[in-house]
């Protein structure tokens, strides 16, 4: 074999030089993948095999999450937690967005609580009452974490419309 060619200039299949046939062999020949629907459930799923570190598959949604809530601030809270992810999911969040029926708040927050922990992904300054603050984004919660939304400050029987929007995926077991 020749010396090697500048590897920083590789493109695709490392090349080779002057070109030499590369011999390529198949192990094991294709077969046929089924996929048929369940019993009593009419339409068609695939099943996917876990490669390890992996613990989800997240091109394989097993159910759409799409919540609109309306919460009345009640003792002063400024938390208002959207969705809880059921045990042994994923949630794959792809939008959330938050309205609040006065202009009170000086900022909105957005977040996910894992145990007695907040993380916030999103903070911006509030203005008019039922402004819309809404974060496209793309990230997996896993199971039993909480998706929420702050407004700051807030009083007692005031309220706030939340939406989110995903999907769910099993975790591998």
């Amino acid at each position: 074999m020749s010396p090697e060619n500048d590897q920083t200039k590789w493109r695709g299949i490392r090349p080779t030089n002057p070109p030499e046939a590369i011999p390529v062999t198949e192990s094991t020949p294709l077969t046929d993948v089924l996929v048929a629907p369940s019993a009593g459930d009419p339409e068609f799923h695939t099943l996917t095999k876990k490669r390890a570190p992996a613990i989800a598959d997240l091109q394989a949604p097993t159910s759409i999450v799409n919540v609109a809530v309306n919460l009345v601030v009640v003792g002063g809270s400024e938390f208002h937690n959207l969705y809880t992810v059921p045990g042994g999911k994923l949630l794959v969040v792809n939008h959330v967005t938050g309205a609040y029926s006065t202009a009170r708040p000086n900022n909105v927050y957005f977040y996910i609580k894992v145990g007695a922990v907040y993380y916030y992904f999103l903070t911006e300054p509030y203005g008019a009452g039922w402004e819309w603050h809404t974060t496209r984004v793309h990230f997996p919660a896993d199971e039993t974490y909480i998706v929420g939304c702050r407004f700051e400050p807030v009083a007692n029987g005031e309220s706030s419309t939340l939406r989110l929007f995903g999907y769910l995926v099993d975790k591998y077991v």
